[in-house]
């Protein structure tokens, strides 16, 4: 796993960053609260990376499909790290509602689109595969909707949180969705699914006639630590 430090997504926020006019927050609050948003969204982030998990594949030999990943949710998450006295404060509880509700539609798009997780499985020498890790593989192989994540739709979502906006909140949340983007594309680039854990039956398994066979209807078990 390498989630983005909350430094580069904080420092990419601030070069993109091109203040309106009639700009009304100082510099330097703007500044602090690209380092304090990004600070919130990488704890998330590694949170949710912990205790997610890919479960429910169907194993059929060698080869997984489908799937389904469940993690904790990103907005109680940012939230907590809100501090009362902000004056982002509305701000912050758009990025927080949005990001909640759009890494639930990336989590719930990812699945495994046929790929040879476990390659003991296609013959076992026993009525039962015991519990084995899968192969680890690229996050990338995996089916999955990555425009959920977008600079564009992040910044009107957004823009459509808050109940009235102020010429510098396109620029700020385009800045904040740009670095949010980036910091995405580095860690689906870079992040390997490891120890989801298979098991299943061997059906054709009836010595001594028949002393091996493939895994027939198997399951992935739900353990936490999939993409840490």
């Amino acid at each position: 796993m390498s989630i983005p430090a909350a430094s580069v997504m904080s420092s990419f926020a601030k070069m993109n960053f091109r203040a309106a006019p009639q700009m009304q927050q100082p510099q330097n609050d703007v500044a602090s609260f690209f380092d304090d948003i990004c600070g919130a969204i990488h704890q998330a982030w590694n949170q949710w990376a912990i205790q997610a998990s890919l479960g429910d594949v169907v194993i059929n030999a060698a080869i997984g499909t489908g799937g389904r990943v469940t993690g904790p949710e990103w907005g109680p998450l940012l939230q907590s790290r809100l501090t009362p006295t902000s004056s982002f404060g509305p701000h912050w509880r758009a990025v927080a509602g949005v990001l909640s509700s759009q890494w639930n539609l990336y989590q719930n798009s990812i699945s495994v689109p046929g790929l040879p997780l476990w390659p003991t499985f296609a013959m076992v020498a026993g009525p039962q595969a015991p519990p084995t890790p899968s192969t680890p593989i690229p996050l990338q192989v995996l089916a999955q909707d990555r425009g959920a994540l977008s600079r564009r739709l992040l910044r009107e979502q957004f823009l459509g949180e808050l109940t009235s906006q102020a010429p510098n909140d396109r620029p700020l949340f385009d800045a904040l969705a740009g670095a949010i983007e980036t910091g995405f594309t580095m860690w689906q680039t870079s992040t390997v699914v490891k120890n989801v854990i298979g098991a299943g039956p061997v059906p054709s398994f009836a010595p001594p006639q028949v002393m091996a066979g493939p895994v027939v209807s198997g399951i992935s078990l739900r353990v936490p630590g999939t993409f840490a």
